[in-house]
């Protein structure tokens, strides 16, 4: 996800029009120092790390030693990465909490996610429950989302535009990936309850965007926000008797107000072993490449296309640099 850093670098040499929110992948997740104009933010499920039992007159004097001047530059550095962490984790930590309708249980962050319970996802064929990682992590998102749509004068942040990275895993399956040939069923097992996972979480998550939309009164904020899928690699088409190899090609989701949807967009592979989509085994040649996916979404974000190669150095090798989801 380097693209995401250099599209922040290049934006905040300019003063965006309108609030945007990209993206949320959900496969590999980085950590990134929040800049000016754009912030990028990689996801804690709760909130900001907190000096413990440092308040009052302690947290004055320490506040006071870390504003001194030091001779020595390594010191110096230490004290205002110290000071400067402090200073944010308390407006993040601030600018978090229920202050729309501090009366109301009906948060954004609480319904559709849970209040202070654990996401369950429920696997669609079975009816069992587990716990989801991802679910957490989206609801924050959605809680940063709101604060950076408030002004700061409301204590919100005020952002123009975010990027938020979070994750999940369990994808690479080599072995159990259907209840198949245990004696089950293709419909159960681990890869049916991942997407169970990533569909149900999701799935909260734009209903939350809707709802921060309504909070606020603002009917168009869902068109502002964009969510996207990204992997290192697909699987197999043929299994290996327990689940799948490593693949290529692959398939992803976008999903938003501002999104074209319910399309599929570039060419569905032959599934057919050594067909004419098959590079070997089942391994899909891939038909749109990913610089062309993510300059799709940097365009809407608000690169222009002057911009674009110097966001991705090898878009001029491919046909066409928008794709037309958004």
């Amino acid at each position: 996800m380097g693209w995401g850093g250099r599209c922040a670098d290049l934006l905040n040499a300019v003063q965006p029009s309108a609030p945007v929110s990209l993206a949320v992948t959900l496969a590999g997740a980085n950590t990134f120092e929040v800049g000016n104009t754009v912030s990028q933010y990689s996801v804690s499920t709760s909130g900001a790390v907190s000096l413990q039992g440092v308040t009052g007159a302690r947290l004055q004097a320490l506040t006071n030693i870390l504003g001194l001047s030091y001779p020595n530059l390594q010191a110096q550095a230490y004290a205002g990465v110290a000071s400067h962490s402090i200073n944010s984790g308390a407006l993040l930590n601030t600018a978090i909490q229920p202050t729309v309708d501090p009366s109301s249980s009906q948060q954004f962050w609480n319904t559709p996610f849970p209040g202070s319970g654990t996401f369950q996802v429920t696997t669609p064929t079975s009816g069992a429950k587990f716990s989801s990682s991802l679910g957490p992590q989206l609801k924050m998102i959605a809680r940063l989302i709101e604060a950076g749509h408030r002004a700061a004068a409301s204590g919100g942040f005020g952002m123009r535009r975010q990027i938020f990275f979070c994750q999940v895993g369990g994808f690479d399956l080599h072995s159990g990936q259907t209840d198949v040939p245990a004696g089950g069923s293709v419909l159960n097992g681990a890869h049916a309850n991942l997407f169970a996972e990533l569909s149900q979480c999701l799935n909260a998550f734009q209903d939350a965007m809707d709802q921060i939309g309504t909070l606020h009164g603002d009917a168009s904020f869902a068109q502002r926000v964009t969510a996207f899928t990204c992997s290192d690699f697909g699987r197999t088409f043929p299994s290996n008797g327990q689940g799948s190899d490593h693949g290529w090609g692959s398939h992803h989701l976008v999903m938003g107000g501002a999104v074209h949807g319910q399309q599929t967009y570039g060419m569905f592979p032959t599934l057919a072993v050594n067909g004419p989509d098959d590079t070997s085994t089942g391994r899909w040649i891939p038909t749109t490449a990913c610089d062309q996916y993510f300059a799709t979404l940097a365009t809407w974000f608000g690169v222009d296309n002057s911009n674009l190669t110097t966001v991705f150095p090898n878009l001029g090798r491919f046909a066409a640099s928008n794709l037309g989801f958004i």
